[in-house]
């Protein structure tokens, strides 16, 4: 018997189920190419957007900031010395109707919360800031 004959006499189900002939029809191939796609696309975008942020971090740091880098030849117990004694005067920044100064506040928070590898988050949270973000 040649082939034509068998595919005739052979239900559709038990030749699609034959060695997983049938698993991979061309609409779900397209359907997981089209999936990966987007996995990468997604993956590609996650990485650029770390890459700048890093690069905008690094790109734009101060003297200011650079006095909250522990690893720029301070050590670990001066870096939070010298931030024992800015709290207040961030708290006071924050608290204030300037806005500009408020932004400012809230960004110094930020960088020191973002760059350490052990942030400091007891100390912020223990200074009182928390609601004071939640006022504004």
């Amino acid at each position: 018997m040649d082939s034509d004959a068998t595919n005739r006499f052979v239900p559709e189900y038990r030749r699609t189920n034959f060695k997983n002939k049938g698993r991979f029809q061309s609409d779900e191939l397209r359907r997981r190419r089209e999936t990966h796609q987007v996995d990468l696309r997604k993956q590609k975008r996650e990485e650029v957007l770390a890459k700048r942020r890093n690069y905008a971090n690094q790109g734009n740091e101060s003297e200011d900031e650079e006095e909250y880098n522990p690893n720029a030849n301070n050590d670990e117990n001066q870096f939070y010395n010298k931030l024992k004694q800015d709290l207040p005067k961030m708290l006071e920044m924050i608290q204030a109707p300037d806005f500009d100064s408020q932004l400012a506040a809230t960004v110094k928070f930020r960088q020191i919360l973002s760059r350490e590898h052990n942030p400091p988050i007891d100390l912020v949270i223990q200074s009182g800031v928390i609601p004071l973000w939640l006022s504004l």
